[in-house]
C-alpha cells in the first residue's frame, strides 16, 4: 500500500473535543474516535486513554448542530465613550442611556451524541464538540455507526397506487 493510497476496507476515524468527562478523558480533550468489527474505541494520547463501547450497548446516535442563545449586559461606559467621542456631551448622554438592558447572541456549534447502556444497565451518553464544524470524518462516522447499530432504516417501498 503506498503512502497516499486509501485502504479500501478501512472503516471511518474522527477527531472530536470532549465535552462530557469520563474516565481521564477530560471537557475539552481532543479524541480520536475508530470504528471496528464490533466496538467503537475513543483513545486519548495524554494521558493515554482507550475506551471501547460495543455496539450492542449503543441505543442512539445523534451528530448535528445546537444553537444556545446567550445573554449578556451591554456595556454602558463604552456606548458612553463612543457617543461622548462621536457628538460631545449630548452622545455621551444618549450612548450611555442606549447601554442599559442586555443583548443577546446566539452561537451554533456542531456536537456529536453517544447514547448507551452502561454495564450497570443505566441509559449514559457521551457528548463531543465538532472544533471543525461538520469535518467529513465526523459525518462518516456517523454514517457507519448508524448502520453498526441498525439504526439507519432502509427505504420503504410505495404501497399505494398513484394515478395521474
Amino acid at each position: 500500500m503506498g503512502l497516499f493510497k486509501k485502504d479500501k476496507n478501512a472503516l471511518p476515524i474522527c477527531y472530536l473535543k470532549v465535552d462530557t468527562e469520563i474516565g481521564a478523558l477530560k471537557k475539552g480533550n481532543t479524541v480520536k474516535i475508530s470504528l471496528y468489527d464490533e466496538y467503537l474505541q475513543i483513545s486519548q494520547d495524554f494521558p493515554k486513554q482507550d475506551i471501547k463501547l460495543n455496539y450492542s450497548k449503543i441505543s442512539s446516535v445523534y451528530y448535528g448542530k445546537q444553537e444556545e442563545v446567550i445573554e449578556k449586559d451591554k456595556s454602558m461606559i463604552g456606548r458612553a465613550v463612543a457617543g461622548g467621542l462621536l457628538f460631545g456631551g449630548a452622545g455621551a448622554i444618549v450612548g450611555a442611556m442606549t447601554g442599559l438592558g442586555k443583548k443577546q447572541t446566539k452561537t451554533s456549534t456542531m456536537v456529536f451524541v453517544i447514547s448507551y447502556k452502561s454495564t450497570e444497565g443505566n441509559d449514559d451518553f457521551l457528548a463531543f464538540v465538532d472544533p471543525f464544524s461538520t469535518n467529513m470524518g465526523a459525518l462518516k462516522v456517523y454514517s457507519k455507526l448508524l448502520e453498526f447499530t441498525g439504526q439507519l432504516s432502509a427505504p420503504k417501498a410505495i404501497e399505494e397506487q398513484i394515478e395521474l
